[in-house]
């Protein structure tokens, strides 16, 4: 996929190169002032190769104070990419970008060459994660939201946990999905929980099967059949429970594990 390179003036693109180039710079200003040096024996050639630094640090100037700025157009970008994506609106879908390198002191120009923006989404229904966006700073372009999306259906998330800046899930058959997220781990951890929560046992909403999947058995218990109730232990009938006890269903562990596979909402 294609990179995008931010726009900015052709004096500001030189100078941000010059700044993120020192080499050129350094190079130019000792050839002149060695050279101005042999043509003039003066202590002031050398001032002369350090009047050719201006550029460089005028480049300093521009990155420290534009990369800020382009790094909150970019954030505001990706976000409005990731609702389209998802097909939603911010008044349904949660929104996570992180770019947890970005803020790091990384020498002079306190921002380092190449960041990633982790990205993550929250919506109606499901967990969307994207995979890493990279941001090069150096030469100002941009990879494009990545097709690579992954989608968890809140339906099938059994637990959700943190571990150091990752968050892990627990998916049926014992499958653990786990993705970093940074510091905020927490925080999406606690949103994510209380989206899930009305997908729990006692409240399942039905869900259209999205995915394809054929649909899942009817558990419907049917009406319990009249006569005595054998003794699991001896064998033997036993007298009829009163009708204010609870009754139970049991299934065996194999079946449950088979209907649990589809997608589909189960209603027992």
């Amino acid at each position: 996929m294609a990179r995008v390179r931010f726009s900015i003036g052709p004096g500001d693109r030189v100078l941000w190169f010059l700044a993120w180039n020192p080499r050129w710079v350094i190079a130019i200003a000792v050839i002149v002032a060695a050279a101005a040096w042999y043509s003039l024996h003066s202590p002031w050639a050398v001032l002369a190769g350090l009047l050719l630094m201006w550029p460089w640090l005028a480049g300093v100037r521009l990155v420290r104070r534009r990369t800020p700025e382009i790094h909150k157009e970019q954030l505001g970008s990706l976000h409005r990419d990731v609702l389209t994506r998802i097909d939603a609106d911010s008044t349904t879908a949660t929104v996570f970008i992180l770019d947890p390198h970005f803020e790091q002191p990384h020498g002079v120009l306190k921002t380092a060459a190449e960041t990633h923006f982790l990205v993550l989404a929250l919506a109606e229904h499901a967990l969307y994660i994207f995979e890493p966006v990279l941001a090069t700073w150096r030469t100002l372009t941009f990879e494009p939201l990545s097709c690579g999306l992954k989608e968890y259906p809140y339906q099938e998330i059994r637990t959700v946990g943190v571990v150091d800046d990752n968050i892990l899930l627990k998916l049926p058959l014992g499958q653990e999905v786990r993705f970093e997220i940074g510091p905020i781990a927490v925080k999406v951890a606690n949103d994510l929980r209380s989206r899930i929560s009305p997908y729990g046992r006692n409240a399942r909403p039905h869900l259209p099967n999205r995915t394809g999947a054929a649909p899942a058995a009817d558990l419907s218990v049917g009406p319990a059949r009249e006569g005595p109730i054998l003794s699991r232990d001896a064998g033997e009938p036993t007298e009829e429970p009163p009708a204010d006890e609870p009754r139970y269903c049991f299934i065996r562990q194999s079946n449950l594990n088979r209907i649990l596979e589809h997608s589909g909402h189960l209603e027992i």
